[in-house]
């Protein structure tokens, strides 16, 4: 069992550089968005490689950072497909993780652990502070919107990572929808941060520019 945690850290220092270039001013990075990034990173890998390992780490991870479901704006919403909770995306992940750990003795033992914790997240809300994350569909072409209150004067941050090969856009607005940062380099993440001058709702606005829908995370600190 030793070993087999000792494997468990590997893979997720292995995964602790990627995305690295995307950072902005990464000394004054908020803690939990990065560990929260590092799981989804994880669980994308295991999905592309069908690694339980991968998945179990993620799952780790997420129930340490006590994260809170990131609702999209109910008023105008537009091509939400499917709302997904974060008890049940990281349920059917533990899931696909037994299904892919088949025979193996001391990956369905940590498995079986991990749904126990799990299922005390569903009854019980994230601390405050937690990182929040939304687990959402946009449609080709459309866009989704989340309103989130960041801080004054304090490092404000927001991540998208996507499934497969994506042509997401990610922009950020104010209260009076005036633009205050964007990433429109079309790449596999989007990834934002800033100091808001003053406390107040800001407008996440997440564009596929691709031809299929695309399912993804959005995680905000």
């Amino acid at each position: 069992m030793k070993k087999f945690i000792a494997l468990l850290l590997i893979l997720c220092f292995s995964f602790s550089n990627e995305g690295k270039t995307q950072v902005i001013e990464k000394s004054a990075k908020h803690q939990k968005i990065e560990n929260t990034r590092l799981a989804y990173q994880l669980i994308k890998y295991g999905y592309q490689k069908e690694n339980a390992l991968s998945m179990i780490s993620a799952i780790d991870i997420l129930l340490k950072q006590n994260i809170n479901d990131l609702y999209p704006e109910t008023k105008g919403l537009n091509q939400i497909e499917k709302e997904t909770k974060n008890y049940d995306y990281l349920k059917n992940i533990l899931d696909y993780a037994r299904y892919k750990a088949k025979n193996n003795i001391n990956i369905l033992t940590l498995i079986d652990q991990y749904d126990k914790e799990l299922f005390k997240m569903k009854a019980t809300r994230g601390a405050i502070g937690g990182a929040r994350v939304g687990n959402h569909t946009v449609l080709a072409k459309g866009s989704n919107f989340f309103w989130v209150v960041f801080k004054e004067n304090e490092l404000a941050e927001v991540s998208v990572i996507g499934n497969g090969m994506n042509v997401l856009d990610l922009f950020i607005y104010d209260d009076k929808n005036n633009l205050v940062h964007k990433d429109i380099k079309r790449q596999t993440e989007c990834y934002l941060n800033w100091y808001p001058k003053e406390k107040k709702a800001y407008k996440i606005k997440i564009k596929n520019n691709g031809s299929s829908k695309i399912n993804y995370s959005v995680i905000t600190n």
